[in-house]
């Protein structure tokens, strides 16, 4: 391989490594009726993410019990404030519950397609699967 090419791919492993840089990003969640800002994912959440949805899921309740699912939105939306002070309060058992009880059913379908479009993570597999069919 050419040095060239060697320094171009070294750079893209130590941003992929160390890569921390997030935007915001909201999407309009419609039982709540506002704009939620959540952050995109750093590379190694897109990787976890990626790597970690099961691949037989048959609708979105497969993906929302994977051990996956819950992470990645609390970790996107910031909930921790909220869920440590929910928590503190005893109104959540466990600081993932803060999803469950914060957002409609459809609006974490909601939240979580925006996730993963912001972050480019299933459109390949959607496409594949809609070619199938």
């Amino acid at each position: 391989m050419e040095d060239s090419k060697l320094d171009k791919y070294l750079k893209v492993v130590m941003q992929n490594k160390q890569g921390t840089q997030t935007q915001k990003c909201s999407v309009f969640l419609p039982d709540m009726q506002e704009e939620f800002t959540f952050r995109t994912l750093t590379p190694a959440e897109v990787r976890e993410v990626t790597f970690s949805l099961p691949y037989d899921t048959k609708c979105f309740a497969d993906i929302y019990k994977s051990k996956v699912f819950k992470k990645t939105v609390y970790n996107a939306c910031d909930l921790a404030p909220l869920a440590t002070k929910a928590k503190e309060q005893g109104v959540i058992a466990t600081y993932y519950d803060i999803i469950d009880y914060l957002f409609s059913p459809n609006d974490i379908l909601e939240l979580w397609l925006a996730i993963m479009d912001k972050n480019n993570i299933g459109s390949s597999k959607i496409q594949d699967e809609e070619l199938k069919n």
